[in-house]
């Protein structure tokens, strides 16, 4: 069992990636990772991976995403893995907390199919 089995979500909203950065090879590029990372806003946790060169990171969609992690890393010299995997996986991965920070966001439903209900639904 590795360490990041240990990663447990804590909210609703929370989600846990992998990504696969190359240049990740010794420990002090981990450092500067996860340093990068657990500063962004929604980051609960990150954990490097140098053996397989990659970072496990634990976030809520409603204060970061999958384009903000990627922009970062790229940002300090640890661009994510750009095969077509990596790209088709990553874009998946942004709708997914596009439709997660949409949905945390939205209005409540009403409680039921009753037209009255749903129109004192809207008053409030």
């Amino acid at each position: 069992m590795s360490r990041t089995d240990f990663m447990k979500i804590k909210g609703v909203w929370d989600v846990k990636r992998r990504i696969p950065i190359p240049a990740l090879r010794h420990q002090a590029d981990a450092e500067v990772v996860v340093s990068a990372l657990e500063g962004l806003p929604g980051v609960h946790e990150v954990i490097a991976d140098t053996d397989r060169r990659r970072v496990e990171v634990l976030y809520d969609v409603t204060g970061s995403d999958y384009d903000t992690l990627r922009e970062v890393l790229a940002g300090i010299g640890f661009p994510v893995a750009n095969g077509w995997w990596e790209r088709l996986k990553g874009n998946w991965y942004q709708y997914l907390d596009s439709n997660g920070r949409d949905n945390a966001h939205a209005p409540e439903p009403p409680c039921c199919s009753n037209p009255k209900c749903i129109v004192n639904q809207n008053k409030r």
